[in-house]
């Protein structure tokens, strides 16, 4: 009998060893998971295990990291300097509700050049990993060899024009000010209303999330879509959590399980926040123009508008106010022929989701926008093929952020831009 059993234990053993030693091979070899390897998976694993609204989009829309707010849309909470926190924005948020350390409201000093940084969160950490290149460039000018850099940031996450405009001149309105500004945008223009805003009737106006951040959150059905979008988010949580939990955590044959099967809990979590975002946005009373595009080539063109427009009235605020102002279009991995990228970093990078689709469709546009700005003054840089000859993996996910090393190209080529167009800018 014992020895019965000691078989039937060997030949487990040995079973698992083999399926342990090809799941091992399954994520260095095949296109599965993100492409990081099952150790990065189980890191994202554990990240969805926490409730961690980076890696779970019921976690995000059930945090209320953000807050409305009567000019800017919604700003962060005030104060937050937490350890969760600072591991991921690595500065802790001020008294107006912008991540950052420094002085809230800076003014000018003849030793100093204040730096503000506007737009969504790729703007923002340009603003924290592309600074110390960006400064590099621009101690060419001779004026600001010897001078002390300040970068004030302006610049949250899903932001999108007006909001940039808003920002700065809400600053300057409480006594802030600037010497320099550098707007860096251009896919939450185009990504956030198509897939977010108007399946819910709100405007291409209106901040990211709107219904969701006002809305009543005590109506019936307001809370049963709630309700829903929290237990999908417990669900994969839950899975997460069993398949995570030593000493399952450190196989890849379990990654591999948990992989397979937070698919299928992914797609119900999305299922649910749809339907949250479509009640939320059924019970908001909107003041604004709900307009209605007969195609995606009308609907671009009117956001391209709206963000040059936008963009446009900064550049004469700017002006008024004595602000060197430089506008830059950002890159994305969606854009035909922008990178050269390996098969590991487009596992990483690319998806079929719609936002993709209309960004490469809506960059070329807001392009032909930027160049036609620069008849009104404005100095327009398009970056959109910034990355086309670096072979380096730099995109770190789906969406459009680029890694410490993307962000140090992007501040050597807005450093230098800026630098090449400085009096031209005066």
């Amino acid at each position: 009998m014992l020895r019965r059993l000691a078989r039937i234990a060997l030949v487990a053993l040995v079973t698992f060893a083999a399926l342990e030693v090809a799941a091992r091979a399954a994520w260095r070899w095949l296109p599965v998971g993100d492409g990081g390897g099952w150790q990065a998976a189980g890191a994202r694993r554990d990240a969805i295990a926490r409730g961690d609204p980076s890696a779970d989009q019921a976690a995000r829309a059930l945090t209320r990291d953000a807050l409305p707010h009567p000019f800017l849309g919604y700003v962060q909470v005030p104060g937050r300097r937490d350890d969760a926190w600072l591991a991921r924005h690595r500065l802790p948020v001020d008294e107006l509700g912008f991540i950052d350390d420094g002085d809230p409201l800076p003014r000018r000093s003849p030793d100093t050049v204040i730096v503000g940084v506007t737009g969504g969160s790729v703007a923002f950490y340009f603003s924290i990993e592309g600074a110390a290149a960006l400064e590099r460039e621009m101690r060419r000018i001779p004026e600001l060899a010897h001078k002390r850099f300040e970068i004030r940031r302006l610049a949250l996450g899903g932001w999108k024009q007006p909001q940039q405009l808003f920002a700065v001149q809400y600053l300057l309105a409480l006594g802030g000010e600037l010497d320099v500004l550098i707007e860096l945008d251009g896919y939450n223009e185009i990504a956030i209303y198509p897939t977010e805003l108007a399946a819910t009737g709100q405007p291409e106006a209106f901040p990211r999330a709107w219904a969701e951040l006002v809305g009543n959150d005590f109506s019936p059905r307001r809370r049963a879509t709630l309700g829903a979008l929290a237990a999908a988010g417990e669900r994969r949580a839950g899975w997460a959590r069993a398949l995570g939990t030593p000493p399952l955590g450190r196989s890849a044959l379990a990654t591999s399980l948990w992989w397979l099967g937070d698919r299928r809990l992914e797609r119900s979590a999305a299922d649910a926040l749809e339907e949250f975002r479509r009640v939320a946005g059924e019970e908001l009373e909107v003041p604004g123009p709900r307009r209605r595009f007969a195609s995606d080539d009308e609907m671009i063109a009117a956001l391209a508008d709206l963000w040059a427009r936008s963009s446009r009235l900064l550049a004469g605020l700017a002006a008024a106010e004595g602000i060197r102002y430089f506008q830059f279009l950002q890159p994305s991995q969606y854009v035909a022929g922008s990178k050269a990228m390996s098969d590991a970093e487009r596992r990483v990078a690319i998806d079929d989701a719609p936002a993709g689709r209309y960004v490469a469709a809506g960059l070329p546009v807001f392009a032909k926008r930027g160049h036609e700005l620069r008849a009104h003054g404005v100095a327009f840089t398009d970056l959109t093929l910034v990355f086309r000859d670096v072979p380096e993996p730099l995109y770190v996910d789906t969406c459009c952020h680029v890694s410490a090393r993307g962000n140090e190209l992007l501040g050597e080529a807005i450093g230098r831009a800026i630098a090449a167009g400085w009096d031209e800018a005066r």
